[in-house]
C-alpha cells in the first residue's frame, strides 16, 4: 500500500494500530507520566485519534466515489422510470399539442442522463401532477405515486451531494490529512521518548519502547504543511 501523507512511514490503518497499542503502553507504565505522558496528554492522544480515524485516504475517497457514483446512476435510472411513467399518466388526461400538454416538461427525456436537471424536473413535475390528482386517479395512477417521485428526488440530492463533495476533496484536504497523522505519530514519539527517560536504568523495561516504526523513519515530523499550488490565471 501506499504512504498515505508526506513522511508519514506506514499507513493509516497501521498508524491506528501503533496508537492503541503505545496509548496502551502509556497506561501500562505510570513513570511515563512523569515525563509528559499524563493524564492530560492521554487525553489530547486520543483526541487525535480520533481525528485521524475520521480522515479519508487516497485510496478510500476513489472507492467512495466509485461506490457512490454507481448508486447515484442507479437512482437516476429509478428517477427516469418515474418521470416516464409521470408522462404516460399526464397524457391520459390531456391531449398532445394543447395548452395543458405544454405544461410537461418537453425535455424531460434529458433528464434520463442529468441528474442535475432530474433534481430540478421531479418536484415540477409532481406539482403537476398533484393539481390534477382526481382526474389522474381516475386513470389508475397509484396513491403514492406523486410521493414516490418526491422521495426518489430527495434520495438523488444526497447522492449527488455526496458525489461532489468527494470531487471536492482536494489539496486543503491533503494537508488536512497530513496535519492529523503526523500529529499522531509524534504523539506516539512522545510516549516513545518517556518511556525511554523513565526506564532508562532498567534494560529489559526500556527495550519495551523500541521504536515501533520502519528504520530510518524521522523522530518529528511538521505538522504543518505548504499552502495548496494556486493554478495560474
Amino acid at each position: 500500500m501506499k504512504q498515505e501523507t508526506t513522511g508519514i512511514p506506514v499507513t493509516k490503518e497501521r498508524l491506528l494500530e501503533i496508537a492503541d497499542i503505545w496509548e496502551q503502553k502509556a497506561i501500562d507504565k505510570p513513570l511515563v507520566a512523569n515525563f509528559g505522558c499524563g493524564t492530560n496528554f492521554l487525553t489530547r492522544f486520543r483526541a487525535e485519534k480520533e481525528a485521524a480515524k475520521g480522515i479519508k485516504t487516497d485510496e478510500q475517497i476513489t472507492e467512495e466515489l466509485a461506490a457512490t457514483t454507481k448508486q447515484k446512476n442507479m437512482k437516476l435510472s429509478e428517477c427516469y422510470l418515474w418521470m416516464s411513467g409521470a408522462h404516460d399518466f399526464y397524457f391520459k388526461i390531456v391531449k398532445k399539442g394543447s395548452p395543458e400538454a405544454g405544461l410537461f416538461p418537453t425535455d424531460y427525456a434529458r433528464t434520463k442522463t442529468n441528474e442535475s436537471l432530474m433534481i430540478i424536473t421531479i418536484p415540477n413535475v409532481a406539482t403537476l401532477l398533484e393539481n390534477n390528482k382526481a382526474k389522474l386517479t381516475e386513470k389508475d395512477m397509484p396513491e403514492n405515486f406523486i410521493t414516490n417521485g418526491q422521495t426518489l428526488c430527495e434520495e438523488l440530492t444526497v447522492l449527488n451531494k455526496t458525489q461532489e463533495n468527494l470531487k471536492d476533496l482536494g489539496p486543503e484536504y491533503t494537508i488536512k490529512r497530513h496535519i492529523a497523522f503526523s500529529k499522531l505519530y509524534n504523539s506516539i514519539n512522545e510516549i516513545r521518548r518517556a518511556g525511554l527517560l523513565a526506564y532508562k536504568n532498567d534494560p529489559t523495561m526500556v527495550k519495551y519502547f523500541d521504536s515501533p516504526w520502519p528504520a530510518g523513519s524521522p523522530e518529528k515530523i511538521p505538522e504543518t504543511a505548504p499552502a495548496p499550488v494556486q493554478n495560474p490565471s
